[in-house]
């Protein structure tokens, strides 16, 4: 073959970078054993000169994740910004899943926390761009309990948003080069950075979230995000920013029981003679517990509907600056905002024991009552309970990193980063929940069904005894209970100063440094009560009804 192939092999050996792919359009027509004529061959020349065709996407960013797992000391996964924007993951929790090893918990559908190798979040430890992020979550939107608490140190992945990340870096052993504290894995979110692509770049996405569960919000929501970046001609300046803005409207009915009770008979002796049982002997047992095995009693059964309401602020500015070749300074800011609210309504049946008709499942080792049945004097009440939960989540990240080439095998890193995270209570009152308790005095007989697989709920009412005696369970039956607010506060400050260098030889490295990192966690909690009518509704009709518009 007469064609020259210096070119050829130039263009093989060419490190690529940042997912670039160098294809020669003619390549595969030049590889000829056939002689050309000079003409022919200096056309062929400058054809694989002009034709080279630049990819950037796929391919790339594949071949980054698999240069991070191939290259790293230790046990290292990740997924970069393709992978990631394949699906519509709602946020990094849900991206992070796709992570062999790493599973996630949801709140109200939504990915949240993760779990690693079995080990829970609070054993897990997030940086951003390798600096280590505070954390601080006060838990009551969704929970089942009566009041909101301060979190602990799981990182709420739900709080970012997917589209500002360029990659997540899960490392399941240990580093000398890490942060220290992550037990069960470090996680690494890293973001974009101008320099990463050089030029003028800008995206859009908007997108709608149909959620067919509203009762009374919005039942499409937006979901916007947008990035940009510039660097200018000479490549010594460039500028970044992202944002993005989501809203989700969603509600979620559900039934609960505050607790089963479970009863040893060689200890609390049989069913039949328990508290449970008339002592007349006319309680209706069906599939009574067998000699020796344990039975369960509900201690109540309640219907709940809550409807929820979550909105997302995520923003970053990065500023990077290169004075000489071989010195790269970069500034950013990382701000995330998420406030959720959660009204939830319940209707609640307490059992007043004994009852009298009971039906059990005594097929496990527990008899479980499946059926249960109560006659009352028209007195008992039926409870009703409306909460408010709302937490607000704010994160504000400044960082500073300088990057010093000082040989072709030997770069001083220095990076300085100020984090602070807060979560707090956001309801009209400043509380994490606010619960008032209302019941009316009029049941005759109640009981709840578990065999249809749903529990259902029955009552017969007679409100001539305490309640306003016209024969309708209105609100001139309702009275008073107790009412109870919590108040939660956490916040976690990180001060953080890292310096290393770094020496690369052919086929290994060497990392020597130093980090500094002052952490500050500051929590309170307190609550109130008011015992107005208390628990047994001393005042029926104390419930003023507002006529519809007005509030005094």
């Amino acid at each position: 073959m007469t064609v020259s192939t210096d070119k050829l092999r130039a263009a093989s050996a060419r490190k690529v970078k940042w997912g670039t792919l160098l294809c020669g359009a003619s390549a595969v027509s030049l590889l000829s054993a056939m002689p050309m004529a000079a003409h022919a061959q200096e056309a062929a020349e400058e054809t694989l000169t002009q034709d080279v065709v630049v990819v950037q996407g796929i391919r790339g960013s594949l071949e980054r994740a698999m240069d991070i797992k191939r290259d790293s000391n230790g046990v290292v996964d990740a997924i970069s910004a393709e992978d990631i924007g394949k699906f519509p993951d709602t946020n990094l929790a849900e991206s992070l899943q796709r992570i062999t090893g790493v599973s996630i918990n949801r709140v109200n559908g939504e990915g949240s926390e993760i779990t690693v190798r079995g080990f829970g979040p609070g054993f897990n430890l997030v940086t951003l761009n390798g600096r280590t992020m505070p954390t601080a979550k006060v838990r009551a939107i969704g929970a089942r309990g009566n009041y909101g608490s301060g979190g602990d140190r799981a990182f709420d992945f739900s709080n970012l948003a997917s589209e500002g990340v360029n990659g997540l870096e899960v490392y399941k052993t240990g580093q000398a080069v890490l942060p220290s504290g992550g037990l069960g894995a470090t996680v690494n979110i890293k973001t974009r950075t101008p320099f990463d692509d050089p030029g003028l770049n800008a995206s859009f996405s908007a997108k709608a979230i149909n959620d067919t569960s509203v009762e009374s919000g919005d039942d499409f929501t937006p979901e916007l995000s947008g990035l940009a970046s510039w660097t200018d001609d000479s490549d010594r300046f460039g500028i970044g920013v992202f944002g993005s803005y989501s809203k989700r409207d969603s509600a979620a009915p559900s039934q609960q029981v505050n607790d089963w009770l479970v009863f040893d008979p060689e200890v609390d002796g049989a069913f039949e003679d328990s508290g449970y049982v008339r002592g007349d002997g006319s309680t209706q047992i069906t599939n009574a517990p067998k000699d020796g095995q344990l039975y369960a009693i509900p201690q109540d059964s309640r219907y709940d509907l809550s409807e929820i309401s979550r909105e997302r602020i995520n923003g970053q500015l990065v500023l990077q600056f290169r004075p000489i070749d071989n010195l790269t300074l970069t500034g950013d800011y990382t701000f995330a905002k998420t406030e959720a609210e959660e009204l939830r309504y319940e209707q609640t049946n307490w059992f007043a024991t004994p009852f009298d008709q009971i039906i059990f499942d005594n097929d496990g080792p527990v008899a479980s009552a499946v059926f249960l049945q109560e006659n009352n004097n028209g007195s008992k009440d039926i409870g009703f309970e409306q909460t408010n939960r709302a937490v607000k989540d704010e994160l504000n990240s400044f960082g500073f990193n300088a990057e010093w080439e000082l040989s072709d095998r030997g770069t001083l890193i220095f990076d300085a980063h100020s984090s602070k995270s807060e979560s707090g209570g956001n309801n009209p009152l400043g509380h994490a929940t606010t619960f008032v308790s209302m019941g009316a005095p009029v049941i005759l007989q109640h009981s709840v069904d578990y065999r249809s697989g749903s529990p259902i709920q029955s009552y017969t009412i007679d409100d001539s005894v305490r309640g306003n005696g016209n024969g309708v369970l209105d609100v001139g039956d309702l009275g008073t209970q107790v009412q109870r607010s919590n108040s939660a506060n956490m916040q976690h400050e990180v001060d953080e100063i890292d310096l290393r260098y770094v020496w690369e030889f052919d086929n290994s490295s060497l990392t020597v440094g130093g980090n500094y990192r002052d952490t500050t966690m500051d929590r309170w909690t307190f609550t109130t009560q008011q015992d107005l009518g208390s628990w047994g509704i001393s005042n029926p009709g104390d419930v003023e009804q507002f006529a519809p518009g007005v509030m005094e």
